[in-house]
């Protein structure tokens, strides 16, 4: 009787904890405001600059790191997926061209900061998110008209004026 008694104190107990650290990640997603229509959230961290990225990791996710996709050299981004289920894939524009070249892809996609743009006119990437057969493409870029970061309308700005 005793044995039953501290097996089922024992599953118990390993449930909640089970179920507190599932909570703490949701729970740490839900700080991003998204709207219904948004898929994705980013940063823009400076031009080639990272220095921010730890900061909004650790605001926004549980992540301790997020992978750097070098294009070019340039401005950096950190892209946020809202859904884990998220399949990425990063594509490199030619400028000259404007053919894309597919450089990487992944299921179920996890922040990452991506290194783009040495142009200031001709964004040089294109990411592609595909989440339950919704395609949402954009090439993240400072606008020259305001200063303000262009995402796509599937995104969320979360800069920070630091």
């Amino acid at each position: 009787m005793q044995v039953k008694k501290i097996l089922l104190f024992s599953a118990l107990i390993s449930a909640i904890l089970l179920f507190g650290c599932s909570m703490q990640q949701n729970l740490s997603k839900e700080k991003i405001p998204f709207k219904d229509n948004q898929y994705y959230a980013a940063a823009y961290l400076g031009y080639d600059n990272f220095e921010k990225k730890q900061y909004y990791l650790e605001k926004y996710t549980n992540e301790a790191s997020a992978a750097i996709h070098y294009i070019s050299q340039g401005d950096c981004y950190l892209i946020i997926p809202r859904y884990p289920e998220t399949d990425l894939s990063i594509y490199r524009i030619d400028m000259e061209s404007g053919n894309r070249t597919l450089l990487f892809e992944q299921a179920d996609s996890s922040p990452f900061v991506i290194k783009c743009n040495e142009s200031d006119i001709f964004s040089d990437v294109l990411i592609r998110f595909t989440y339950q057969n919704k395609v949402m493409e954009f090439s993240p870029f400072i606008s020259l008209k305001d200063g303000s970061l262009d995402i796509g309308e599937n995104g969320l700005d979360i800069t920070e004026n630091f």
